[in-house]
This record gives structure tokens, C-alpha cells and sequence, in this order.
């Protein structure tokens, strides 16, 4: 009886991944959860340390979409991953205390590529930093189920940035929306941030050793087959992992030239 749907209501047709996870599309998000196995989501994050206060049947797919509850701790190590080549570690609160035992969740390569889908492409959220430079933001806004968390989590150079707003009591407010309310207050963070010294941005080209190359795919499918496809882009591909299946979409169709 599980009747997922869009934050807005609308169908917007076929869109990119990067599309998908910055306009926090659910439905792509409930397909691509569906498809995940060993580990899947829930999985994935019990390794991440994630504690869950129920068993993975009663969130189910929901999951995904915020049917669970995570500690800002939690959340902020989980960005530290995919910063630090998709291998989670503990949190130090002081730099005296010893480095945990990291624990790769995520290949480098795949690490990558999740930060550079929560990059502004147009440029429009680069901060200016100290000494006159820019730095990239990547971040995700999120808001949990029945409006009670609104969330804004990104990485600005060597800093993993967490803001939450809800209430002490856990109770729901329809103003409590990533998007509208934490999103704002966390850019005025992380431009004081960027203001308070020179920042490098660590992600602005592959790390060194990734697998990866730019290759252009047609730009309405994502198919890497560009003979049909007039209209192409340039997106990160990773050989041997990312798809190279044909939508279909795009199709050459013979027709009589009878009676004409």
C-alpha cells in the first residue's frame, strides 16, 4: 500500500541523477533504495554506525526518504566520508584524542562523483574566502518525515557543516523544511567560515589514483551512445561500474516512403 510521491506533486519526466538528489526528487529515490542489496540502505548505514531505534521492516523504503531518526553526529560523519575517499571514521571532538579505525563504505571514485552531484553547476553558492579566493560549497538539504527536522549538511574545504532546526519536543511544524529554513542559516555559516582563513577546496579535481573520466552522454537520457542524441553533456563515468545500457528512448525508426 506504499504510494510514494514528489515534495510538489508533479511529474517532471525524465531528469539527471544530480537533478534527482538536489531537487530531493522521492520517487527516484524510492526506485534507486528498492534496488539496492547487500548491503542495502538500512545496512549501509548500521556500518556507518548509524543507531537505529527499529528493525529495517517497520522504516522499509520510507527509509530513504526520512523515516528515520539520525543524531547530527551521525549525519556529520556520514558527510566526512564522502570527503575523506567514502571512508567513515569516528568523530574526534579534540585533536588529543586517537583516530578511530576507519572503515570504507564507499569507493573513492563513487565518493567523488556524490560530491560533485551536490555542487551548484552554475556556480552560484562559491564562497569568497580569505585572501580573495573561492571555494565550492556541496550540500543537501533534507526535511524528515512529518515535518518535524529541517537539515542542511555540506562540505566547505576541509569542513563537514551540519545545521538542524526542529523542536526540543519533536513536534511537527509545516515550517520545518530543509530547503526554506535550515538552508539559509547554514550558507551565513559557511560564509563566515570561508571569511575566517585561506580555504583550499579539496574537491575541485578527481584525488589522485580515482578511476575516473568525463565522457559526453546525451543529455535527456544520459545514454552514452550520442549517435542519435544531438544535445550532449559532459558527466563523470566510472568504467566497469557506471551503466552503459541504452535507455531505448532515442530510437531510429524506418518508414515507408510509400504514397509519399
Amino acid at each position: 500500500g506504499y504510494d510514494p510521491e514528489n515534495f510538489d506533486h508533479t511529474f517532471r519526466g525524465p531528469v539527471h541523477a544530480k537533478e534527482a538528489l538536489a531537487s530531493s526528487r522521492n520517487v527516484p529515490a524510492i526506485a534507486l533504495a528498492q534496488k539496492l542489496k547487500n548491503p542495502d540502505l538500512y545496512e549501509f548505514l548500521q556500518k556507518a554506525h548509524v543507531s537505529f531505534a527499529k528493525s529495517r521492516d517497520h522504516y522499509g523504503l520510507a527509509l530513504v526518504l526520512g523515516g528515520a531518526e539520525v543524531t547530527m553526529r551521525e549525519l556529520a560523519a556520514l558527510y566526512a566520508m564522502l570527503a575523506n575517499r567514502g571512508v567513515w571514521k569516528p568523530l574526534r571532538f579534540e585533536q588529543t584524542m586517537e583516530a578511530g579505525q576507519g572503515r570504507s563504505l564507499l569507493s573513492s571514485e563513487a565518493a567523488f562523483v556524490t560530491l560533485s552531484m551536490l555542487e551548484d553547476s552554475l556556480g552560484g553558492h562559491n564562497l569568497s574566502t580569505q585572501g580573495g579566493g573561492k571555494v565550492a560549497v556541496r550540500w543537501k538539504t533534507g526535511t524528515s518525515n512529518g515535518f518535524r527536522d529541517a537539515w542542511t549538511c555540506g562540505v566547505i574545504g576541509p569542513y563537514v557543516l551540519v545545521v538542524w532546526f526542529g523542536n526540543f519536543d519533536n513536534a511537527a511544524n509545516p515550517l520545518l523544511v530543509g530547503g526554506r529554513l535550515a538552508q539559509p542559516f547554514f550558507f551565513e555559516l559557511a560564509q563566515a567560515l570561508a571569511w575566517s582563513e585561506p580555504m583550499r577546496d579539496y574537491c575541485a579535481q578527481p584525488w589522485p589514483g580515482l578511476e575516473l573520466e568525463k565522457i559526453p552522454v546525451c543529455r535527456a537520457t544520459g545514454d552514452i551512445d550520442t549517435s542519435l542524441c544531438q544535445d550532449q553533456v559532459e558527466t563523470w563515468f566510472i568504467p566497469g561500474v557506471s551503466p552503459v545500457r541504452n535507455s531505448g528512448i532515442l530510437r531510429r525508426i524506418s518508414v515507408s516512403a510509400e504514397g509519399y
